[in-house]
């Protein structure tokens, strides 16, 4: 499911944890959504290791927890949650 960003501000002012899957380069170009966190999943070569980022994952959420995942354009986050 998409969100806008009203409807994420909504999302986060109740607490729901919000992962942005970005490089750390993207993060330094535009920033980062206070109170998010960065995991970062595809490198700059599209590669990436599921079992560490679901490891990092883990250790924020709890499997019955909603988050949101969010990226650039919505391409990366929607591909890894489909």
């Amino acid at each position: 499911m998409e969100v806008d960003n009203p409807t994420l501000q909504g999302l986060q002012a109740q607490g729901v944890t919000i992962i942005d899957i970005r490089r750390p380069d993207e993060w330094s170009n535009t920033g980062i959504i206070e109170g998010s966190h960065g995991i970062t999943f595809f490198d700059a070569k599209g590669r990436y290791d599921v079992n560490a980022w679901l490891a990092e994952l883990s250790e924020l959420i709890r499997p019955d927890q909603p988050f949101v995942l969010i990226c650039a354009r919505g391409v990366r986050s929607s591909k890894l949650a489909g």
